[in-house]
């Protein structure tokens, strides 16, 4: 049993309650904090899907086999819960969760489970339109699509707070579903909290990618390589970048061998850096030591354009200056509105190249960026502590 921690879990450590206690839901894990204040991670295990069944629930039923078959296979995860619920019987129902948090869809059903047998509430966090992703990712899958549609519309109304992660999709989810959605920006507090101190200087961070000049400017794109993230457009834009100026590409998928033709077809290919993976706990140190973050998405559609990555949160954490293209309607408000950054056409990659070039070249804008951070909080721990802590207590007088 590993303790596990992240942003979003640390709403349980700064809202406490005697008697109170609380299970947290995610598609491949769980975190649990019951009355003896202590956090377990559960690991799931492989289930074939030939086994599905109807599922028992300490003497209930529940039919969710199309949910699993099609959509997620929750069943291990439940299966862990059930082990450590029949561990603590003799105490469960002096302790039996309150409030179960959800973090999407696929371990929703889990969540309606709990709810049914203990009535205890639920708070369900969207960060995905998950009809609108599978649009996205599976169009000609029509059964799949109808059936997560399905499953949304009979699910979500029987939550007792519905959360997602920015405005613009809370108020795309609001209107599809007429019900009121919430938001709450991710935080990325755990990560900057234990990023190692900066011992070393850009100069020497960057001399073993083969950047040596003490002048030369970094952007930076971290994620997967997959489509529909325009990361084509990003690296051809390289070539209009000025001297000194590099585009370094953290992370790896299915998609960089077409990224290494495109690399290969540049007039300056050195100008491109592909690290391939790190530690999510040494991630932030290439944020830090860059001067430019970069979401290169542009809208393909209208819930597309509500997106809001983690990525985003990331560069937020570390105060990096942003370039987002101005279709993104979430990413480019945040930019605009706070004077951070860039918003921009991303999908010509001269223009792209260009702008960022242009924004090398001028160092009072650069200061004035880093600078205005000061002045903003969206994405700031207090600011999420202030809205969990809102919920929780809504949920309390509703209660009552």
């Amino acid at each position: 049993i590993y303790k596990y921690i992240s942003a979003q879990e640390k709403f349980i450590n700064f809202y406490k309650k005697e008697n109170r206690s609380y299970l947290k839901l995610k598609s491949n894990l769980s975190w649990l904090n019951f009355f003896q204040n202590k956090p377990y991670f559960i690991e799931k295990s492989s289930i074939s899907l030939d086994t599905i069944d109807v599922i028992e629930f300490f003497g209930n039923f529940f039919d969710f086999k199309y949910f699993q078959q099609t959509i997620y296979n929750f069943q291990p995860l439940l299966e862990a819960i059930k082990i450590y619920l029949n561990k603590n019987l003799s105490i469960i129902n002096a302790v039996k969760p309150d409030i179960v948090y959800v973090a999407d869809l696929p371990a929703l059903p889990i969540a309606i489970i709990l709810k049914k047998y203990f009535g205890t509430k639920v708070i369900m966090d969207c960060h995905e339109w998950w009809k609108g992703q599978a649009i996205l990712w599976c169009k000609n899958y029509k059964f799949k699509i109808n059936l997560i549609d399905y499953y949304e519309k009979h699910f979500y109304p029987q939550c007792d707070y519905l959360l997602t992660v920015g405005k613009s999709l809370s108020i795309l989810l609001s209107s599809y579903f007429k019900l009121n959605f919430d938001y709450l920006y991710t935080n990325s507090y755990y990560l900057k909290k234990n990023t190692p101190s900066y011992v070393e200087t850009k100069e020497n961070f960057w001399k073993k990618y083969n950047i040596e000049n003490v002048k030369a400017k970094i952007c930076i794109f971290q994620g997967s390589f997959t489509t529909l993230r325009n990361i084509d457009n990003l690296i051809k834009s390289t070539d209009y970048f000025d001297e000194n100026q590099f585009l370094i590409l953290v992370g790896d998928g299915y998609y960089i061998s077409e990224m290494q033709k495109i690399i290969e077809t540049l007039k300056y290919p050195e100008r491109v850096k592909l690290i391939g993976w790190v530690k999510q706990t040494d991630l932030l140190t290439y944020t830090h030591y860059a001067d430019l973050g970069i979401v290169p998405y542009t809208a393909v559609d209208d819930y597309f354009a509500t997106s809001l990555p983690n990525k985003f949160s990331e560069y937020y954490a570390s105060k990096l200056p942003i370039l987002v293209d101005k279709t993104m309607i979430e990413l480019s408000s945040i930019v605009q509105k706070n004077n951070i950054g860039i918003s921009t056409d991303c999908t010509n990659p001269r223009i792209l190249g260009q702008e960022i070039a242009s924004f090398f070249s001028d160092f009072e804008r650069q200061q004035m960026y880093r600078e205005n951070y000061y002045q903003s909080n969206e994405f700031s721990y207090e600011k999420f502590k202030t809205k969990i802590t809102h919920i929780i207590e809504k949920i309390d007088a509703d209660e009552k």
